[in-house]
């Protein structure tokens, strides 16, 4: 029984995996409007994937960043797989939010008891933590 839970775990963080490395790399149209998203240090070298109007993607990293389409709603969601002690933990959060041009947002990825979460804030210089929260962030809108 445990050797098939175990396989069973492990196949579904494999096939997670792929679900994201399987999907076509986002590359920006020309004169396309983009927002930048700063990446947390422990999701930049992660993989991330995006749900637009216009399909699902696999976005590339780039010094920290990922580039999003502006002007309409973008979902993204965070793949994380972790073993040892002969368990296996996989999830992967997602957020929506309406992304404009020329706005930097922040992507944050947490594990905690257990569960994890992506939190999306936009860049905010007048405040004191340097974000603000984006209300237009709500749940992953596009099925994985």
């Amino acid at each position: 029984m445990r050797r098939a839970l175990r396989l069973l775990l492990a196949s579904a963080a494999l096939s997670s995996l792929a679900a994201c490395v399987g999907l076509p790399t986002y590359v920006p149209e020309p004169h396309e409007p983009l927002a930048r998203v700063k990446l947390s240090p422990n999701i930049a070298s992660g993989s991330l994937g995006m749900c637009t109007s216009k399909g699902q993607y696999r976005v590339p990293v780039k010094d920290g960043y990922v580039e999003v389409p502006a002007d309409q709603r973008v979902s993204l969601w965070h793949t994380y797989v972790a073993s040892g002690y002969q368990v296996t933990y996989h999830c992967s959060p997602g957020m929506s939010f309406d992304a404009y041009e020329n706005v930097v947002y922040y992507a944050d990825f947490e594990v905690r008891a257990e569960k994890c979460s992506l939190a999306i804030y936009r860049e905010d210089k007048t405040s004191r933590a340097g974000l603000a929260f984006d209300a237009t962030v709500a749940p992953l809108v596009c099925p994985r």
